[in-house]
């Protein structure tokens, strides 16, 4: 007896002796069905922005150790029959950062005693911490005394305390287009002149062909046109 295929069947190889077999066609207007897909695992080295990196920005890397000496890290690792690597480039006097941890280092603990380099250390952080809450003021201050048209408010700039106030210079002359790395205090504090001491000075040349002006009551820094 031959039995009737069900509905989106299609008869498949016969066995010996036995009834049809059906395979299962997909129905008429159905998609195939879609595995789903998992979001990409989160990179445990990834971890939410903190100080001086910005809001909504992401850290690109971890260094849980930096509070941790070389000594004592070198024997945690031998207790754990883990392998040390010693990067060359640690010893070689050529790099600043080689003479100062071989030769100034040591002298200075020498001379004043152990525990400089802790107190270096620990002077960092307070520094740290001090930049990051002057960062952040500096941030607010720089809203409030911008205007419209992107020039700012001398009398609201000249209220704030110096360490702000070139903070937000210094951020203005970057978002005109002066690079980071050829911005230095002396530009700052020249441009900081038009704001406290003001005598009708020229314009100033800062890198990145950004010039800064005095007009009126506010400062415009912008490309020099010529």
């Amino acid at each position: 007896m031959v039995r009737p295929l069900p509905p989106g069947a299609v008869p498949g190889p016969l066995s010996s002796g036995g009834p049809a077999s059906a395979a299962r066609l997909p129905s008429a207007g159905r998609p195939p069905a879609r595995r789903r897909r998992r979001p990409p695992a989160r990179c445990p080295c990834r971890g939410p922005a903190a100080g001086r990196s910005g809001p909504g920005e992401q850290r690109r890397y971890r260094r849980p150790f930096l509070d941790t000496d070389r000594r004592t890290t070198r024997l945690a690792c031998e207790r754990q029959h883990l392998p040390v690597w010693d990067d060359p480039h640690n010893a070689d006097p050529a790099f600043t950062r080689s003479r100062v941890r071989h030769e100034a280092l040591p002298a200075l603990e020498k001379a004043l005693g152990r525990g400089v380099t802790e107190a270096l250390s620990r002077t960092a952080r307070l520094f740290r911490d001090d930049a990051d809450a002057l960062d952040a003021w500096a941030e607010r201050a720089a809203r409030a005394a911008t205007g419209p048209d992107g020039t700012l408010d001398v009398a609201v700039l000249g209220e704030l305390p110096p360490a702000v106030r070139r903070r937000v210079l210094r951020r203005a002359a970057i978002a005109a287009g002066a690079p980071a790395g050829s911005l230095f205090a002396r530009h700052i504090e020249e441009t900081d002149r038009l704001i406290t001491a003001w005598r009708g000075q020229r314009p100033l040349n800062l890198p990145g062909r950004v010039e800064a002006r005095r007009q009126g009551g506010r400062l415009v820094l912008q490309q020099a046109i010529r």
